[in-house]
């Protein structure tokens, strides 16, 4: 009987630290825009993000969802997302592909962006 009493602590202590692992990578960005860009002279702040379906030049832009303050865009399997964070006070911007994401999300204050898996 307490062989039995350990046999389930152990397989209950494993399917928790299972689960607590898998919360745990589920909350992880698939990618994020740096809050701040450096050009070497002057530090500038994250300010927008715009997402296209495929290369930038292709222009295709996707419009966001708004929920809850926020700004969402849901990908379905067949799309290959583009993510370009835009930085206050200069024309430089950073891009991202992020195929393999099933939305990214925008807040306003403080500006952040990132996709997820």
């Amino acid at each position: 009987m307490l062989l039995n009493k350990k046999k389930r602590a152990i397989v209950f202590t494993n399917l928790l630290l299972s689960l607590i692992s898998i919360c745990c990578h589920a909350q992880t960005p698939f990618i994020s825009c740096p809050s701040t860009f450096s050009d070497g002279r002057k530090v500038y702040k994250l300010y927008n993000v715009n997402l296209y379906d495929g290369p930038v030049c292709k222009k295709a832009s996707l419009v966001p969802e708004i929920k809850n303050n926020k700004q969402i865009w849901i990908f379905d399997k067949l799309m290959d997302p583009t993510l370009v964070c835009l930085y206050d006070g200069t024309s430089s911007y950073i891009v991202f592909d992020v195929k393999g994401a099933n939305y990214c999300e925008k807040t306003k204050s403080p500006v952040k962006a990132y996709c997820m898996p």
